[in-house]
Order: C-alpha cells, then sequence, then structure tokens
C-alpha cells in the first residue's frame, strides 16, 4: 500500500517508519491537492494523510483572540482542497488527522469561559472533519487529538525540534502516530483478528479457583476485585462488536460453572463463550480444537493468559496466534486491553448487523452441524429449509460486502480485497454488477454470506469476486446463488460470461467450482461458458 504524507510541518521523521511513503513538502498541502499534475499524483498513492498541526495552522494568528470565524474559513479551504484532491484520485482513501490546539493560552483563566476561545476553536475544526468522514466513503479520521490526550501534549511534542528543524513532535510522538496510522489502516481494510482465547485464573478473575473457590476469587466491586470486574465489562463489549469470545483454562469444569452461575460479580456468561475449553489438554491443543470446531485458522486468534509459561508454549507451537503481554500489575489490566488489544487487534471503523449477531451466528452453525450428523445429506438440506434473497447493486450493504472480501479466505475464488470506497464506486459504475445474497434457514437470520461482482464488457460477463461466507460452505448455496447472478446478467444482455480461479494460500476447496457449475476450461484457471448454455444446464440438474 503506497501512502502519502501532506501536512503544515516537517514530517520526514516518519521515512524511519514508513519507509516506502512520500513524505511531501511542508506546507504544500493544499497546492498538491489541488494541482492534478502535482508529483503527489505521479506517486500514485493508495492512501492519502493530510495532518495538520493546529498551531501552525493559525500561525500568527496564534497570538491573537480566538476567533471561531477565521477557523470555519481555514476548515472551508481545507475540505474544499480535499474535495478537489479525491476528485483528482478517486481511488485513494484519504485520512484526514484531528488537530490539537497547545493548552496553554494567552488570556490564562478566562479561556474556560469565553465563547470563543482556543478549545472551541480546536473543537470545531474536528467536528468538521468528522462530519465531512462520515458522508464520504473514501475518508476516515486519524484522532491525532486522542493520542495527545493519552500521552500528554508535552511528551507528544517537542519544543526544540520545533524551532531547530520546524519538527513539531518528540521521538516518541512520531512512534504514536506512526502506530494510530498502521491500526487506523488495518481497521479501514478490515485486517482484525475475530476470535479471543481468555484463560480465567488471574485473567477473568483474581486468584486460582481450585484454591480459594468460588467465594474466595477476587471479584467484585472494590479493591483489586473490581479491576477483573472491569476487565470483564471491557471483554463484553468486544463481544457486542462481533468478535467471538472462548475459554481456555485449566480447571475442573464444574468449578467454573459454579462461578458463571453464581458468583454475583460475574460480568460474563458461559453463554457469551462460543467455545469453552476447561480441562487439562495442553493449550496448544485445545486452542487448536477451538479453531477446528469453529472453522477458523489459527491467524484469526488473540491469545490472553497470565502465566508466562503458557504464553509462550502457545507463542512456540502455534506461531499464527497472537499472544501479547498482560502488564504485570492488575490494576492496568483493563486499559491495557482496550489499547494495546482492542484497538490494535480488533479495530474496526464500521459495525454491521451481521457484527453484532456473529456469536449468536456461529452458535446457530453448531447447531446445525448437530442436525447434519444425524440426517442424510438430502434430509439435512430439506429440514433445514434454506431461503434466500439476490441483493443487486445494493449501496446500502456496501460495508457488509467490503467486509466479505477482506475476510473470506475458504470460499473466494480470486482473494481479491476491496474497500468500503471499492465497492461504493463499483455499485454506482453501469461497467460492473455487484450481487449480495442474504441467507436464513430454520435456526436463524444470517444476513448477506456471499458477493459475486461482475463487470460488464458488451455481452460478456467478467467474474471479478465469487465468495461465500464459511458459515454456509456444503450446503449447495453456490449453486442457487450463481443461478440466480446468471438470470440477472441475461436480463442486462449479457451472452457469456468469464470467470477466473486464483490459486491462495487456503482455497484450494473451490479450485474445481468453475468446472462443477458447467464452465469449459480456457487456459490455466481461466473458464468461459455461454450463459443460456449454463441457464439450461441449471433447470435440467435442477
Amino acid at each position: 500500500m503506497k501512502l502519502a504524507v501532506l501536512g503544515n510541518t516537517n514530517m520526514d521523521p516518519l521515512k524511519s517508519h514508513l519507509k516506502d511513503a512520500f513524505i511531501a513538502e511542508m506546507d504544500r498541502y493544499v497546492e498538491f491537492l489541488l494541482d492534478s499534475e502535482s508529483i503527489l499524483y505521479q506517486h500514485k498513492p493508495d492512501v492519502i494523510l493530510l495532518h495538520l498541526d493546529g498551531r501552525q495552522l493559525l500561525r500568527d494568528h496564534f497570538y491573537r483572540n480566538p476567533d471561531n470565524a477565521l477557523m470555519e474559513d481555514l476548515t472551508a479551504r481545507i475540505l474544499a482542497a480535499v474535495v478537489a484532491g479525491s476528485a483528482h484520485h478517486p481511488d485513494a482513501v484519504m485520512v484526514l488527522s484531528t488537530i490539537v490546539l497547545p493548552p496553554f493560552p494567552f488570556d490564562s483563566f478566562m479561556e474556560a469561559t469565553r465563547s470563543e476561545s482556543f478549545f472551541t476553536m480546536e473543537e470545531t475544526y474536528n467536528q468538521s472533519v468528522i462530519d465531512f468522514a462520515r458522508e464520504r466513503s473514501n475518508v476516515v479520521v486519524l484522532d491525532f487529538a486522542r493520542i495527545v490526550r493519552l500521552h500528554g501534549y508535552q511528551t507528544v511534542h517537542d519544543e526544540k525540534y520545533w524551532y531547530l528543524g520546524r519538527i513539531r513532535y518528540s521521538e516518541r510522538g512520531f512512534q504514536w502516530l506512526h502506530r494510530e496510522i498502521i491500526d487506523l489502516l488495518n481497521a479501514h481494510q478490515g485486517i482484525r483478528k475475530k476470535v479471543l482465547v481468555l484463560d480465567l485464573d488471574n485473567t477473568l478473575w483474581g486468584g486460582v479457583l481450585g484454591e480459594e473457590g468460588v467465594g474466595g476469587i477476587a471479584l467484585s466491586e472494590d479493591g483489586i476485585g473490581k479491576v477483573f470486574r472491569d476487565f470483564q465489562l471491557a471483554v463484553c463489549s468486544l463481544k457486542n462488536l462481533g468478535v467471538l469470545l472462548a475459554v481456555c483454562s485449566k480447571n475442573n469444569a464444574a468449578d467454573v460453572d459454579a462461578v458463571f452461575r453464581d458468583h454475583p460479580s460475574m460480568v460474563l456468561r458461559k453463554s457469551d463463550f462460543i467455545v469453552t475449553k476447561i480441562g487439562w489438554t495442553n493449550k496448544p491443543q485445545s486452542i487448536r480444537e477451538i479453531a477446528v470446531e469453529l472453522n477458523l485458522g489459527l491467524d484469526s486468534f488473540v491469545f490472553i493468559d497470565d502465566s508466562p509459561f503458557e504464553r509462550e508454549m502457545v507463542r512456540s507451537q502455534l506461531q499464527e496466534v497472537i499472544v501479547p503481554d498482560p502488564p504485570a500489575d492488575p490494576a492496568l489490566y483493563p486499559t491495557w486491553f482496550l489499547e494495546e488489544v482492542v484497538r490494535r487487534y480488533f479495530g474496526r471503523l464500521d459495525l454491521t448487523d451481521e457484527d453484532r449477531g456473529k456469536t449468536e451466528q456461529y452458535q446457530r452453525n453448531i447447531e446445525r452441524i448437530r442436525m447434519k450428523d444425524t440426517l442424510s445429506f438430502d434430509d439435512f438440506l430439506r429440514e433445514l429449509a434454506v431461503e434466500v434473497i439476490l441483493h443487486i447493486d445494493p449501496a446500502h450493504l456496501k460495508v457488509r460486502l467490503a467486509q466479505l472480501t477482506q475476510k473470506t479466505n475458504q470460499f473466494n475464488l480470486t482473494i481479491r480485497r476491496y474497500d468500503e470506497n471499492d465497492l461504493h464506486r463499483m455499485i454506482q459504475s453501469p461497467d460492473t454488477a455487484v450481487f449480495g445474497l442474504e441467507y436464513q434457514d430454520r435456526f436463524g437470520h444470517e444476513g448477506i454470506i456471499g458477493e459475486i461482482i461482475v463487470h460488464l464488457h458488451d455481452q460478456v460477463g467478467e467474474i471479478d469476486v465469487f465468495l461465500l461466507s464459511c458459515r454456509v460452505i456444503g450446503r449447495r448455496i453456490e449453486r442457487r446463488f450463481f443461478h440466480l447472478v446468471l438470470e440477472n446478467l441475461k436480463e442486462r444482455g449479457i451472452r457469456e460470461i468469464e470467470a477466473v480461479y486464483v490459486p491462495g494460500p487456503r482455497n484450494e476447496l473451490v479450485r474445481d467450482l468453475y468446472d462443477s457449475l458447467g464452465l469449459t476450461p480456457r487456459g490455466e484457471n481461466r473458464y468461459r461458458a455461454e450463459v443460456d448454455r449454463l441457464l439450461s444446464r441449471f433447470q435440467v440438474d435442477g
């Protein structure tokens, strides 16, 4: 991913962190955004970060009386340049940073009560940037003000560097900014983990259950017990964002059940966990079993355990699993978890209905698997009573469709990743047809679980994306989906369909899919067929 950084101060220190980034000369950001022939566009960035220092933005005005009208005018001009930049480079994601003004105004204690103050000017700019981003799928906000609140103005800034080289931030300030950029871009691309696996003793509660008993563990509204209760609250909030929770603990199952059932300060319930592995099996093996039950790769997992021994064992045997080191002081657990785990590994910019119901979706899938084990395959499909709905160029589903391209690996013919901005452009384009498949059966509604994107060239349709969620693999949904799409393409005047299979690290499952659907091979991993012939074949096959 090519990144370009524009700003009004010297941002060259970022080069040591972002080695391939284009760092523009300071104070030329408006020129670079407005000029379609500028070196910025010759660089062809995928991401353009506009990071402005609030004090430099005001320049000499900072030493005068605060003026909200001035800030509104500056903001309008900056956002107009961003609009022009977006038009010149529509494929790029625009990242706009919030600004911070120094906490030492010249009017001392009057600042807090003035209707026009540096506080209100900062708020005016930042709220305008946030509102601007909400209206545009290709604009995201980097909350630099949060970094300053977290670490402190004087720690992030370095006045000596400013006067020596127009460098506003300290070395640590640039480190924190770099990390925020990477975490934000990962969230924008949907690069996040899916499963949080938790130990119990000295993780969800203080103490060892087998030694202390249900009444003796530290979990309460006071002292160290409140630390663990607050940690559970944070974990519960993560579950509400669509993350699957699992337990991996060396304990007696009956004792653990008693804590979940009877302890008055437990926030989490056993039903909040999609899988629990409680016993004396080694933890790497238990995590492997969880991955098999959920049909997810180990690279989707984050494991939290207070024991350095257990952490090192999982790291050494399961290199794909993320194993962060908790702080030695349990009092730091809640804030460490939110900043170092949630933000880094589970960051997101949007939340869909499918995300909110993720645990329930996987629980229903476990019920389907149990039913499948008791019936023949044909009887199983009849008992499921599957219903599907085809959504055609659905602008309201672009967030979900982007998510599917970013995280679907097994049933994914091309492994092409798109963000919300890409989906928005394709849905609006007359030369592309975007299809989403909604699914429900007797166990419940699963939402959008399939996606096909087809580029239209005269009477030929070229399949760019064909994918299904792993939750519905093995139910012949792909045939029904493909059939519905072909019918729509025929209505659009498409007579032939072209497709390609792009081998990936985990999509061997669909290597022969196009052969099974009746397409004719045309070279290595390429296929072609007449739409009418495929539709006739579906009618014969049922």
